[in-house]
Formats: C-alpha cells, sequence, structure tokens
C-alpha cells in the first residue's frame, strides 16, 4: 500500500491499485468487486473527460456532487447512486487511509434516498405455467420448486450442489445451505413439495458437484426452463 503522494497520483493508476489490492484485503465478494470496478471506471471517465480531473490530489468534493447531481439527470434509481456512493466512498477512504490525500472529498456526502417499490410475484397462471414448462424434467422442476418455496436468488441456486442439501427421514422438513450476500452462509428450510423434487434428483443421479473450471450444472438446466417458460407466455 503506498505511504506517499508521489507513488500514486494518476486516478486510472490508484483505481488499479485499489481493485488489486484493497479489495481483496477486504475480502469482498465477486459481485462487490465487479459492481465497484464498474462505478468507479464510470466515476473516473466522467472526472476526465467532463472535468479534466486526472489526479486523485484534484478531486474536490463539487466534483462529487457533480457527479451524481448528473446521475440522477440520467435517471439512475436512488439504489444504482447509493452503490455508486458506496464505491466512491471506498475508494477515496483507502487512498485517505494510504497518505495518497490528506482527506476523502466524499466524506459526509448523504446516501442517496432509495424508492421504495412494492415485490413483484407471479400471479396464478404464470404460477401454474412455469411448472408445466418443466413437466418432464426432474433437474429444472427441482430448480423451479426451489426458487418458488424458497424465494431464493438466481445466483444462490446456481451456486448450489448437492453437498448444501440437507435431505430428513420421511415426514421431516428438509434444508439448504446458502451462501448469499456478503459472503453470507444461512440454511433455509425446504417444505414437502421441494423435498420432494430434490430428493427425485438425489436418486436419479441428475445433479452432481461441478468441477472448479465449470460454470455450476443447475443454472445450465434454469436457463432451458427459464426458455421453455418463455415460449409459452410466462
Amino acid at each position: 500500500m503506498p505511504s506517499t503522494t508521489a507513488a500514486l497520483v494518476g486516478l486510472w493508476d490508484c483505481c488499479l491499485e485499489y481493485n488489486r489490492t484493497y479489495m481483496a484485503l477486504r475480502n469482498f465478494s465477486e459481485a462487490t468487486r465487479r459492481g465497484y470496478a464498474s462505478d468507479l471506471r464510470l466515476f473516473i471517465r466522467y472526472l476526465s473527460e467532463e472535468r479534466a480531473v486526472n489526479a486523485v490530489q484534484a478531486v474536490e468534493k463539487i466534483h462529487v456532487h457533480e457527479y451524481f447531481a448528473e446521475l440522477d439527470r440520467r435517471g439512475r434509481a436512488g439504489v444504482t447512486r447509493a452503490r455508486n456512493l458506496a464505491a466512491v466512498k471506498s475508494f477515496f477512504g483507502y487512498l485517505e487511509d494510504a497518505g495518497v490525500i490528506e482527506r476523502s472529498p466524499a466524506k459526509a456526502i448523504p446516501r442517496p434516498k432509495q424508492e421504495v417499490r412494492e415485490p413483484r410475484v407471479l400471479t396464478e397462471d404464470q404460477y401454474v405455467r412455469l411448472r408445466a414448462a418443466c413437466a418432464d424434467h426432474p433437474r429444472e422442476r427441482a430448480l423451479i420448486e426451489l426458487f418458488l418455496q424458497t424465494g431464493l436468488r438466481l445466483s444462490e441456486v446456481a451456486s448450489l450442489t448437492l453437498g448444501d442439501l440437507q435431505l430428513p427421514p420421511p415426514r421431516s422438513v428438509g434444508a439448504v445451505s446458502v451462501h448469499g450476500k456478503g459472503r453470507k452462509r444461512r440454511t433455509v428450510s425446504l417444505n414437502w413439495k421441494a423435498l420432494t423434487r430434490c430428493e427425485r434428483i438425489c436418486a436419479t443421479g441428475r445433479l452432481r458437484q461441478p468441477p472448479p473450471s465449470s460454470s455450476p450444472e443447475p443454472v445450465d438446466g434454469l436457463r432451458r426452463a427459464r426458455s421453455k417458460g418463455l415460449s409459452r407466455g410466462i
């Protein structure tokens, strides 16, 4: 980590060093690393192209205010701007801690208010058609039941393997161990509908531990089921 202002002066150089060292130090999840890196690239490009600012020492609080005002004019949602601000604050906080700048220009900038949206849910007709779309494919049906009965995220289901399933004796409650956001792990109960489908694919051996170099097998089945559902008007 640099300790002098001469070591890292350019915004792009600082951004690369931040991505390479600080994100690893903080053990950010892969999703957070991708999101922050993308947000910072847009921010630095704005400073360079719109404000002719290319050095970290030249960035002032007004530049940060102007950037987020521009995001607002572009119609970016509050949740998007909040994540952008988190990335910018983390970046300049790293530079301040490293002694590259004396004070973060993003310090004390309030978090944008986020919109409250009603959750989207399937209608009963969509629910029925989604199941029908994968009725002849046990693995895909099990994946769909996991979604319907547990509300897991796509990324969470895509990373599941057989070792994550806890299949109990008959008439008992099952569970699945899930890797969630922020590298947090939690256990989600499986009701009899999801449990029955998972037991069937385990019995047939159609769901296996994916090799480290490939994408988890379940997501491919999910894409096929989703494509069939969409072709039927779901």
